[in-house]
């Protein structure tokens, strides 16, 4: 870099012209250390060089102490640092530059920059914390890319309850790179929540509160005992898996008879111990459906008390974010076959049957209430249905909204979810027309009703 060359030349003449000044003003220490640093920047020790011309500018600043500082901080390969101490020279220094002497220094920055690289990292968990090259980040920083000399770089992420985790990435000038970092869970939090706050929680035979407890706990399984005096005591074990975080609300077993003894971890065994405390019910969910569904209203004209076929398939999506309620998206779609029956037109009557098929898209709430194997489960929720109407020769379709409403039992067997309900379709049907002539000009609706089954997986269930 022929820049350089002149660089040094320009630094040590200031260097001089400075000395003169610092000796008039009696800054000797200033003087003394940027002396130093000429000395040893010109014997190759560039990092004794960089720390006499810092001591220099902390003594007394100047524009020339920063161009060394600037020039060592290359020789090193600390490129950003290099740009970052122009940038600096030129801030606070830039109206005593002359032309010359700022032309150089743009074309430094400019050349230095052909040496700097990015790095955006993404990190797992968002808690953790991360350095480069022995440097942390602040979350401000590491959430925008960071500027990086060209060569090696050692970055270290750490988290709590999580595997610390160090690696090396090479950068090269003027590239922009991505890389993913996930850390190993190594343990889990949980929080304890009894039923009454004057009962005492114990954890693997330690005691460790009265009421509620929140602490980290290894992976495996642990003992949780919760007594109280004058109450039949709780007992289980639960499995902790690393990273999880599990909310376990034990309740007390009923009250003693008069006289009785609480008994205390570690003596006598517990009375009653139950198993499979189970997080609370919450997480996403997915049911396939199968529904049987009977139209309660014909097209204008036809009348029928005769057979129909048919049915619709679906898929329920949804998330269960409280132990009562749920909110799904819903995708249905069936056909219904309705006769023979009598079609009165203005040609006259004729015995023939119609299909309706359905296909609709919408959103639903889904409210919950029983135990954890067995609950009642209820929906009601809106969208959007498109019909297609064939009767006999006739065809007509169209775009209207529905209502759905449905109850019925829902059952857990661990993650598998079973439901059997009864369910009541409200489907508006203004818009059905076979080119203009609305096939349903007696009722703007059409009521569906059946009973469905549902198979699926549900979160919160554990095997």
């Amino acid at each position: 870099m022929r820049w350089w060359a002149c660089a040094v030349r320009v630094a040590l003449v200031c260097g001089c012209v400075a000395g003169s000044v610092w000796a008039q003003d009696g800054a000797e220490l200033a003087r003394r250390h940027f002396r130093s640093g000429v000395t040893l920047f010109q014997d190759g020790n560039f990092d004794g060089a960089l720390a006499e011309f810092e001591a220099s500018q902390r003594a007394l600043p100047s524009a020339s102490t920063l161009q060394n500082i600037a020039l060592c901080l290359t020789r090193l390969h600390r490129y950003v640092e290099a740009i970052e101490t122009l940038d600096r020279l030129k801030a606070e220094h830039g109206g005593a530059l002359s032309v010359e002497d700022r032309k150089a220094v743009d074309d430094s920055t400019q050349e230095l920059a052909k040496l700097v690289g990015t790095l955006s990292l993404q990190v797992k968990p968002a808690s953790a914390r991360v350095s480069v090259d022995g440097q942390w980040l602040t979350p401000e920083a590491l959430a925008r890319p960071v500027r990086l000399s060209s060569g090696e770089h050692r970055i270290r992420a750490e988290a709590p309850m999580h595997e610390d985790l160090e690696r090396v990435e090479r950068i090269a000038g003027g590239e922009s790179r991505s890389i993913s970092i996930e850390l190993k869970a190594l343990a889990a939090e949980v929080a304890v929540v009894a039923s009454d706050r004057e009962a005492s929680i114990a954890l693997d035979g330690v005691f460790v509160g009265n009421g509620s407890w929140t602490g980290v706990l290894n992976p495996g399984d642990h003992l949780l005992q919760v007594y109280k005096q004058g109450y039949t005591q709780y007992a289980t074990r639960f499995p902790v898996r690393a990273g999880e975080r599990l909310e376990l609300r034990p309740a007390l077993g009923p009250a003693l008879g008069d006289g009785a003894t609480a008994q205390v971890p570690g003596g006598v065994p517990l009375v009653p111990v139950r198993s499979g405390i189970e997080p609370l019910p919450k997480g996403w969910y997915g049911l396939f459906t199968a529904t049987t569904l009977v139209p309660l209203i014909h097209p204008d004209g036809f009348k029928s008390r005769d057979a129909w076929t048919g049915g619709a398939y679906g898929l329920r999506f949804g998330y269960r974010f409280w132990q009562n309620v749920a909110f799904e998206a819903m995708f249905d779609g069936g056909k219904q076959g309705v006769g023979p029956g009598d079609y009165e037109t203005a040609s006259g009557a004729t015995r023939t049957t119609y299909e309706l098929t359905s296909t609709r898209v919408g959103g639903n709430v889904r409210l919950l209430a029983g135990g954890r194997a067995v609950r009642f489960s209820g929906v009601f929720g809106v969208g959007s249905v498109r019909h297609e109407l064939s009767l006999g020769t006739t065809k007509a379709q169209g775009q209207d909204g529905y209502f759905v409403l449905e109850a019925g039992a829902q059952f857990n067997v661990g993650k598998v979810l079973l439901e059997a309900a009864a369910i009541g379709f409200v489907e508006g049907v203004t818009d059905v027309k076979a080119d203009t002539t609305r096939m349903y000009t007696e009722r703007t609706f059409v009521p569906q009703v059946g009973v469905g089954f549902r198979a699926g997986w549900g979160e919160w269930g554990r095997w």
